[in-house]
């Protein structure tokens, strides 16, 4: 078998496995959340997000409202846990921002990034010993 050949089916399943990794991430990706406390309004802001008013709110989210205006940052699992991002108590407006992230911990994270690189060390391998066999500098 030629090596030219040889070098093809390196990058050709170098780029299968780089891609698979990227399609494995983008569906299994974990993505969590953060709950900070922005401040206090006596107008209802314009720019904040949904409107809540406190006496509505579930236990748990009573419990990362009051954690997050201690100073805490609430990371939650997931979007649907969020209390809203405007909440009505005591005649004032608590404002708060969800933010969201990549948990680099979870194995379904790291492990279609690390195919990912895998594919690309092997795209890489691929190219320069395609280039180094022809000479070409």
């Amino acid at each position: 078998m030629d090596s030219s050949w040889k070098h093809f089916v390196l990058l050709f399943l170098g780029a299968s496995v780089m891609l698979a990794g990227a399609a494995g991430w983008l569906a299994l990706a974990d993505k969590d959340y953060q709950y900070r406390y922005v401040g206090t309004e006596d107008r209802q802001p314009q720019h904040a997000g949904n409107l809540g008013y406190y006496d509505s709110l579930s236990e748990e989210e009573r419990a990362v409202v009051e954690r997050a205006m201690g100073g805490e940052t609430p990371r939650l699992e997931s979007r649907t846990n969020l209390p809203p991002e405007v909440i009505k108590r005591d005649g004032e407006y608590l404002v708060f921002r969800a933010y969201s992230h990549f948990d680099w911990a979870n194995p379904r994270t790291f492990g279609p990034t690390g195919m990912g690189l895998v594919g690309l060390g092997m795209v890489v391998l691929a190219v320069r010993s395609d280039v180094r066999d022809r000479g070409v500098r």
